[in-house]
């Protein structure tokens, strides 16, 4: 049981050492386009409306920015 916890604070410990800061920023200053980002909306809602997913959460980064991110499908509170 001790070496579990050991492995568990030693996981925790290296994932918070090379953890990478995020940004937001507009997709074409990223070098992507925003219109073809705007297609995941589509699909997404495609997928839950055909109850092939219950959701998702769609984040996309390039080079440290986050040019998209959204979550999908029904939230419980």
């Amino acid at each position: 049981m001790r070496k579990l916890a050991t492995l568990i604070s030693g996981l925790l410990l290296s994932a918070t050492l090379f953890a990478q800061t995020f940004t937001t920023g507009k997709p074409e200053d990223a070098g992507m386009s925003g219109e073809r980002l705007a297609r995941i909306d589509n699909v997404m809602n495609d997928y839950i409306a055909k109850k092939w997913i219950p959701g998702a959460v769609v984040f996309v980064a390039r080079n440290g920015k986050v040019v998209y991110h959204k979550a999908y499908g029904v939230t419980l509170r």
